[in-house]
Parts: C-alpha cells; sequence; structure tokens
C-alpha cells in the first residue's frame, strides 16, 4: 500500500516539473523551478494572460513568478497583488540579479521598475494610509507607470553601468501594467546563444542560472530627493529575508523589502517524436 502511494506521489512531483511549478529547498530561501518552452510569441507588454498556467505564487512574500524560454531568449514575468507589497515596488523599485553557475564575473543586474522620484520617507506614513484609499491608489499607480521609461543595468558591484529606454537595440524588452488590483512586470533578456547584444544571461536552454529579485531600501536626502543604500547585508547572494509584512510607521502595515532567489533550469526544445 505504501509502496502504491509512493509510486503516485512520484508521478504527481514529476508531471509538475515538467509544467514548471515551484519546489521549495533549504529552510525557504528560494525555489527551484523548471522554465517553460515558448511555443507561441510573447508580447512583452506587463499582461499576465499569456503566464497564467505558469505563474507559481510565493504567498509569504505577496509575489508570483513565472519563467519560459526559447533557444535565444529567456523570459520572465513577476506579480504582486498584495498591495503593501505594490507600494514597497513604487517607492523603492525592483532589482533582478542573474547570476550563472560561470561565476560572480558574469553576474548582472536590471533595476526596473526604477524608484518612484515621488516619494521620501517622510512621506511613509501618508502612503501606508493610501493602500486602503482606492482613488489615491490609483492615482499614485498611473504616476509610477507613466514614470516607467527606462531601466538601467548594474554590475556586481550595483554600480549603473548604463540606462536603457524601454524601446532599445541591446534585446532587452520590459513592460509594466497594473491591472485587477494587481502589478504585473513582465522582462526579455539574451541568453548566451544570442550574439550581438551587449547584456546577456551566461546560460544556455539546458543550464542553470540564479535569479535573485530586490527590493531597495530607498530613503530621502536632505535635499528631498531619494537615493538607494542597496539590502541590508550587502549584495545579491543571501536571499530569504523579507516575509510578510509588519507593524510600521503611524501604525500602518509596511510590507518587509522583498529578497528571493530562484534556481531555474532552462528548459531544452521539445524533440519531435
Amino acid at each position: 500500500m505504501k509502496s502504491t502511494l509512493m509510486m503516485k506521489k512520484n508521478r504527481v512531483l514529476i508531471l509538475l516539473a515538467g509544467f514548471g511549478f515551484l519546489f521549495f529547498f533549504g529552510c525557504s530561501s528560494g525555489a527551484k523551478i523548471s522554465s517553460g518552452w515558448v511555443d507561441n510569441e510573447i508580447k512583452v507588454d506587463g499582461s499576465i494572460s499569456e503566464w497564467n498556467k505558469i505563474m507559481n505564487k510565493i504567498p509569504d512574500r505577496g509575489i508570483s513568478v513565472g519563467f519560459r524560454n526559447d533557444d535565444k531568449f529567456l523570459y520572465l514575468c513577476f506579480a504582486a497583488d498584495n498591495r503593501a507589497r505594490i507600494m514597497m515596488l513604487i517607492r523603492n523599485g525592483m532589482i533582478i540579479w542573474f547570476e550563472p553557475e560561470s561565476g560572480d564575473k558574469n553576474l548582472f543586474g536590471i533595476r526596473y521598475p526604477m524608484p518612484s522620484a515621488e516619494f521620501k520617507s517622510s512621506e511613509y506614513p501618508e502612503m501606508t494610509g493610501a493602500i486602503e484609499r482606492e482613488e489615491n491608489f490609483e492615482k499614485m499607480i498611473k504616476n509610477f507607470l507613466e514614470q516607467q521609461k527606462e531601466f538601467q543595468i548594474l554590475n556586481s558591484d550595483r554600480f549603473p553601468l548604463t540606462a536603457l529606454p524601454i524601446m532599445n537595440n541591446e534585446g532587452i524588452e520590459a513592460g509594466l501594467q497594473y491591472n485587477m488590483n494587481q502589478l504585473t512586470y513582465e522582462l526579455k533578456i539574451p541568453l548566451l546563444t544570442r550574439t550581438g547584444y551587449s547584456f546577456r544571461v551566461d546560460a544556455s536552454p539546458g543550464g542553470k542560472i540564479r535569479i535573485n529579485f530586490e527590493s531597495e531600501n530607498v530613503l530621502g536626502d536632505n535635499k528631498g530627493g531619494l537615493k538607494s543604500i542597496g539590502m541590508s547585508g550587502g549584495g545579491p547572494e543571501s536571499y530569504g529575508g523579507g516575509r510578510g509584512s509588519r507593524r510600521g510607521i503611524a501604525g500602518g502595515y509596511i510590507m518587509e523589502p522583498l529578497k528571493y532567489s530562484v534556481e531555474l533550469n532552462l528548459v531544452d526544445a521539445p524533440k519531435v517524436k
């Protein structure tokens, strides 16, 4: 009887792995995920409609993630439907780090969405209150999306190597949308097999790469502007903190900074029968 149950359990796990579902490892510090093969054109516009079947929900972070690839590009979808998490992304922006098996020398990050220029740390009480005020929240989202016209490429020291417009010749595409109370972010980036581009993920179909999601700590300076201080504890090498929300300023709830890691297996092209 036990043997039959184990066989059934193993078949379920194999089936889920084939569809790129989520498998946690370690102390919930991240996940092992297999991407899905791109079998139809993906329009990178921030719409989640092409991703619903392969999104992996991470409830303790207030996010969902999904991955696809073909022989030339990696496609990524990130979604947040928790208002506290969305507010943190509006205020602080996000960096996605691509850490290949070949080592740190080929590690780089994409800062997008960019931190909103509208908010200072002194405004955090008003921001937490806006979570409950629908009209203010929608206006905040609209202004935030209108600002997102470029992204930055960072080296392993968090130094911005360049800023690129959303429409560029480097093969990197990004898109954001807010719809049905959900903020969705899509990203397309060249793989190692794609030549002619300055920035490529150092991995090919059949290989592995670690992808780290990080929201920055951004503080107001004495001139009313914003400055990034990175994550407490350093760069992209240690992920797993920042779960849920905590009691914050003015009695509101503030989502902890996002710090989450995925070990991604890039799938090979399906074999023709």
